[in-house]
């Protein structure tokens, strides 16, 4: 038994239990916009696009769940990814190596601040989606300017992933070197900056 061992079992049943927070948080939202989906489609006595999804206009009786409800798990995961990194990160860089923890700490902060950024994005989605009271003259929020925090987000990730150290090439049995090349862990781009490229596009 060491601290150190205990230390590395509570980082990863932190982490099993945060995941298992946030796809509970997903499944919500899931339901949420197939629960307004299935509404739009009773109130349209049929099929409906996706655009009639997105209205927000008067046409539609007041039977669906609001945005504002639909995108509250997902806040909620925001919350909990920003909790998560930042525990971590306060954890983990006492037992790990200088080197990999530059790297871990980096990870860490780019998680946090990508989860702000994206709960940005939620807002101003919101915002975009939410109906304009009739005496309300204010602009409607462009697509570009509600999906700027995704872009600063995949622009932060690459800034932080080139500033983390080499990581691999360690010689292994008998001094043979690992064919496994020296790269930066992690990626430039994750999934989710793709997918919002496609979205937003």
């Amino acid at each position: 038994w060491s601290p150190r061992s205990t230390t590395y079992m509570d980082s990863v049943w932190m982490k099993r239990i945060f995941l298992l927070a946030v796809m509970a948080c997903y499944l919500c939202f899931a339901y949420f916009l197939y629960h307004r989906w299935l509404a739009t489609e009773r109130a349209a006595a049929g099929p409906v696009p996706f655009t009639a999804l997105l209205d927000s206009g008067t046409g539609i009786p007041d039977g669906r769940i609001s945005w504002q409800t639909v995108l509250t798990p997902l806040w909620v995961a925001d919350g909990l990814t920003v909790l998560a990194h930042v525990t971590l990160l306060i954890v983990q860089h006492t037992w790990r190596s200088s080197a990999s923890s530059l790297n871990a700490k980096l990870e860490h902060v780019s998680g946090a601040s990508r989860a702000v950024l994206y709960a940005l994005f939620k807002a101003l989605l919101l915002k975009r989606l939410s109906p304009a009271p009739p005496s309300a003259h204010e602009e409607i929020l462009s697509w570009w300017l509600v999906f700027t925090p995704i872009y600063v987000a995949a622009v932060l990730q690459m800034i932080l992933h080139s500033c983390k150290t080499l990581e691999g090439g360690e010689t292994l049995f008998r001094g043979r070197e690992s064919s496994r090349p020296r790269r930066r862990p992690g990626f430039a781009l994750t999934l989710d900056d793709t997918l919002a490229f496609n979205i937003s596009l």
